[in-house]
C-alpha cells in the first residue's frame, strides 16, 4: 500500500539527526512519483505535530511497550520513571507559581523523547498500513 509507504519514510526520518524536512519530502516526492509512474494510486495525509511531543499521555506508552512489544518487570518500570514525577513551574517577574506535575508530554532534546513519542505513535501508523 502507497500510504503505508509514506508513512514509513517519514517516520525513518523524522526523529533521526543528521536528516531534516528535506530529506523526507524528497524521499515522499520521490516515491510518489515513482509510484504515479507506475499507475498507483497514491494518497498522503499530513498532520501537523509541532506540539505533539507535549500531548503524549504517559499512559499510551507504557501499554503499547507492554502490550505491542512484550515489555514488562524493570524495564516497563524504568521507562515509567523516566516520564513519571516530572514538574515543571513558571517564572514572572521573578515569582514562581507553584510546581505542576506533568501527566503528558515527552521531554525533548533527550535520547528517549523520540523513541517513547514513535511508540506512542504506534496505534496510529498500524491502523493507516490496515
Amino acid at each position: 500500500m502507497v500510504v503505508a509507504a509514506v508513512v514509513a519514510i517519514l517516520l525513518l526520518v523524522a526523529h533521526k539527526s543528521d536528516h531534516i524536512t528535506e530529506t523526507a519530502l524528497v524521499r515522499v516526492k520521490n516515491y510518489i512519483m515513482i509510484s504515479t509512474d507506475q499507475g498507483k494510486s497514491v494518497l498522503l495525509v499530513l498532520l501537523d505535530q509541532s506540539a505533539a511531543f507535549d500531548t503524549v499521555d504517559h499512559n499510551v506508552p507504557f501499554s503499547r511497550l507492554k502490550d505491542m512489544f512484550g515489555l514488562s518487570g524493570k524495564v516497563l518500570k524504568w521507562f515509567r520513571s523516566y516520564l513519571e514525577q516530572r514538574s515543571q513551574r513558571a517564572s514572572v517577574r521573578g515569582i514562581l507559581s507553584d510546581v505542576q506535575f506533568l501527566l503528558s508530554g515527552v521531554p525533548q532534546g533527550s535520547v528517549l523523547g523520540p523513541l517513547i513519542f514513535t511508540v506512542s505513535s504506534w496505534g496510529h501508523c498500524a491502523a493507516i498500513w490496515r
